[in-house]
């Protein structure tokens, strides 16, 4: 009878040579996954442990190599515990680390199960090849293409066509933003489909349209996306809005902006509840869309009446007449409308007005802080220096009593600077 000492030693030279510790068949293992298993025996400290695991699954190369591994004896239990193999949890880790490294799609039909279709997306996001992603589970090869169509410029526009409804018009919508051509979303059958697609182009750019209109109001971040990305007008309509309801600032915005892109100001009606957090969209909405379409009249506005005032500023302020202003209903709205012109609050001009200023009521101080600048040839004349007043235009006809050598102007200077203001032109007359 063998002695429990030499029946230990068998037992322990059969594990440490990759043999079965139990009556199994021997599994053929190639030479190099045989070296791989070699490698990645514990030679230090080892606890028990015959075969490092993690070792083993950052050394495979190929699926074969995490196959042969399979059922491994790895360690034994300590304290009780049960011995440790290389079984499915380990094998998993195995098929995701080899597939995390390979470039090129060579071994992905040799994974088994969904980890080959999982290969070979992998490697076409990778490599951003749509091709890779062909003839594999529909959520692999959906995902696939998204991920390329978006940054990638010479995508198959075809492959969007392979995914269903809703994944075809992202693709589409992907497509269009990635090679800046709203056109690509007129491809699709339906009008609902192509406005989804114009919806999903706003989301993949986000909020890069926003920008502010003018003092007072909020921001249109629609307008400037609709004009830019240059959608159909022929399509786009209401129904577009009902796809930007994230928040009624969305909503309301959206429909502002398509009353201002089609210059339909009759469009504004259908915003529906007007007040929203204190702002009355309606009376926004007629101002942009008088602001910028001009086609929009006095005799337009009346339809409005006085109530929504903001038909006629927006008239006001395109056509830059501060005369007009006096149609406006109160003195408050009168000055602030002349205000607004001198300043170019709404940038449309180009220039600035402080000849205005004076009809700005109590904005008069604000306006020429804004407008007045003492270095514009424009506002070294004797009626700029008028408007100005005070000290700055004290300065003012000092500067030009010296620029044109004028003595009597020096009397309208600061007390300060009379006696030095004369004393330099004398000196320069005296020169010449």
């Amino acid at each position: 009878m063998k002695s429990p000492l030499f029946i230990a030693t068998i037992f322990f030279l059969l594990v440490v040579f990759g043999c079965s510790p139990i009556n199994e068949p021997v599994k053929q293992i190639s030479s190099d996954t045989k070296e791989i298993i070699d490698d990645c025996k514990c030679t230090g400290k080892c606890y028990g442990t015959v075969v490092e695991e993690g070792c083993l699954i950052q050394s495979a190369k190929e699926p074969r190599h995490c196959l042969e591994f399979d059922s491994l004896f790895l360690s034994h239990g300590i304290y009780g515990g049960d011995d440790d193999y290389f079984n499915e949890p380990e094998q998993d880790a195995c098929f995701k680390t080899v597939i995390t490294k390979l470039n090129s799609s060579e071994f992905c039909s040799q994974f088994p199960g969904n980890y080959s279709d999982y290969c070979f997306y992998s490697v076409g996001i990778k490599n951003l090849k749509e091709d890779e992603c062909r003839n594999i589970e529909y959520r692999y090869e959906s995902n696939c293409y998204l991920f390329i169509v978006d940054r990638k410029t010479s995508f198959n526009i075809s492959k969007c066509y392979e995914l269903n409804d809703e994944d075809s018009i992202t693709c589409h919508a992907y497509h269009a933003s990635r090679i800046n051509d709203s056109a690509i979303c007129l491809k699709l059958e339906s009008k609902a489909e192509k406005l989804k697609c114009y919806s999903r182009m706003h989301e993949n750019f986000g909020d890069d349209f926003c920008s502010g209109i003018g003092p007072n109001y909020n921001r249109i971040c629609y307008y400037n996306w609709f004009k830019l990305a240059k959608l159909d007008k022929g399509i786009l309509d209401e129904e577009y809005c009902e796809y930007e309801k994230r928040n009624p600032w969305d909503n309301y915005s959206c429909h502002i902006s398509l009353a201002m892109y089609n210059k339909g100001i009759n469009k504004c009606k259908s915003i529906g509840d007007r007040i929203y957090q204190g702002t009355d969209y309606l009376y926004e909405c007629l101002f942009l869309v008088a602001l910028k379409d001009d086609s929009i009249n006095f005799n337009i506005c009346d339809e409005f009446g006085l109530d929504y005032s903001s038909c006629y500023e927006g008239v006001i302020y395109r056509k830059a007449n501060a005369s007009l202003c006096k149609k406006l209903p109160t003195m408050d709205k009168k000055e602030l409308c002349v205000f607004l012109i001198a300043t170019d609050q709404y940038k449309l001009y180009g220039k600035k007005d402080m000849f205005l200023c004076p009809l700005t009521g109590t904005r008069f101080n604000q306006c020429l802080e804004l407008t007045y600048n003492e270095f514009d040839p424009v506002h070294q004349t004797f009626e700029a220096c008028q408007v100005r007043g005070g000290i700055p235009g004290q300065k003012c006809f000092l500067n030009l009593a010296l620029s044109t050598q004028n003595i009597s102007m020096c009397e309208l200077t600061h007390p300060n600077w009379k006696e030095e203001c004369i004393n330099k032109i004398n000196h320069v007359l005296e020169a010449k």
